[in-house]
Parts: C-alpha cells; structure tokens; sequence
C-alpha cells in the first residue's frame, strides 16, 4: 500500500540489519494476496503490513512513510492483526488507530480547514517547496503532491523518541 523507510541512523531493525538500510522506500506486504506473506497472520483482503519472520533482536524498531489521502476526507490507518506489541503515530496522535486527515494545524493540510481551491493555492505551495510536481513543461497531464520532506517535519519530536529508544548496534 504504501513505502516506508527506517528511522535513526545508528537503529537496527529486528534481523539487526541498520533499519535505515533495509528499510528505503520498502514497500508493505499486502495479506489478502496468497504468496505474499511469510510468517503473518493477516490474510484479509485490507490487511498490509510488515514483517520479521526469524527475529534476532529484541527492541523497538521504527518506520515512517507518508500516506497521501483525499482532501476532506475522514481516512484512518488502524492496527488489526499483529503478534508483537505496535503503535501508529502521526503529528498529533498515538495508538491502535490514527487519522490519515492531513496534519492538524499546517496551513493548507489541515483536515476541515485551509482548503487548496484553487490552481493558484496549488502553484504558491510548489514555490515555496512545500508541494512536488511531476510532468513540467509539455506533458499532457502533471501530477502534484505534498513534498514528503514538509510533511514528515511534522514528527520531528516522535523521531527524535524513536533514535533514543531503538535498538542499536551491540
């Protein structure tokens, strides 16, 4: 469903590969599809994941992503099947369960508030780099998305948490 990648530089992940090696824009396993997964329980058809099938480490291990959903759209992202203990964490809440509403109190990526609605809203933030843009010049179409760097600048406290509490070399 979607990439993620490894958090903190001197972090091992529970094979103890550098998690920030091993995870680089690792895709997640979708369960509903037989033959994806290895060792997990998931199988339903809205069911993606990670997973360790012959852990080595014990710890903390942490990966991030940014997950691009409607604008004014309620989205959630929820644990359903795991064996080990986890937690999903965005900008401004921790649990079993977050919103995947845009990032509370950024201008113009705010659930409920601050709405793109214009072209001209679209073009302000790719000037000032806060939104990408593929297909310049004569292309039929062009796509626009938040620069995944702005976003996740977001969480700068979790993962500053994240870098003092995962497992680190031996």
């Amino acid at each position: 469903m979607i990439p993620w990648s490894g958090i903190g530089a001197i972090c091992r992940d529970f094979e103890d590969n550098p998690v920030t090696e091993a995870w680089q824009e690792t895709w997640d396993i979708h369960g509903g599809i037989s033959g994806n997964i290895e060792c997990a329980i998931g199988t339903d058809i809205t069911d993606y994941g990670v997973e360790w099938c012959n852990p080595i480490r014990v710890g903390k291990t942490f990966l991030q992503s940014v997950v691009f959903t409607p604008q004014n759209k309620t989205s959630l992202m929820k644990r359903t099947v795991y064996s080990d203990n986890m937690t999903l964490y965005n900008a401004g809440e921790s649990g079993n369960q977050i919103s995947l509403n845009g990032v509370a109190g950024m201008e113009n990526n705010s659930f409920g508030t601050n709405n793109l609605d214009s072209l001209q809203d679209v073009f302000n933030l790719v000037a000032e780099n806060k939104v990408c843009l593929i297909g310049q010049g004569s292309r039929i179409s062009n796509k626009f998305f938040w620069n995944p760097k702005t976003i996740l600048e977001n969480i700068a406290p979790q993962r500053a948490i994240a870098e003092t509490e995962c497992i680190t070399p031996e």
